[in-house]
């Protein structure tokens, strides 16, 4: 379990850098919700409370694909080591394999 909560929060640092750029169009949602509310400060922190909101909602969405990739790693990995047949018709292809190299010159 925490390693996905290190995940999300891993995640939520990336999302935020990369988000800053959307905050112009936050600005756009406050200048709208302050002609409807008449008020500048409740606009404001509706509008805040939201960005951070959809943040977190991608942040704990890309952690749970994260967390399942690794896992499916771990799986073939460990099926590759018992020299049982693996599925290399996935997105993690590249890097099954390149853990498989380092265990194999670990072996020897």
């Amino acid at each position: 379990m925490t390693d996905f909560a290190n995940d999300v929060v891993k995640n939520i640092m990336k999302l935020s850098f990369i988000s800053i750029g959307t905050v112009f169009s936050v600005m756009g949602l406050r200048t709208e919700l302050t002609m409807i509310l008449q008020d500048v400060a409740t606009a404001t922190w509706i509008s805040i409370c939201w960005f951070f909101l959809i943040v977190i909602v991608c942040a704990y969405y890309k952690a749970k694909q994260d967390t399942k990739l690794e896992c499916f790693i771990k799986h073939e990995m460990n099926r590759a080591m018992m020299n049982l047949s693996t599925d290399h018709r996935t997105v993690a292809e590249n890097l099954f394999e390149n853990k498989i190299v380092l265990v194999e010159q670990e072996k020897a």
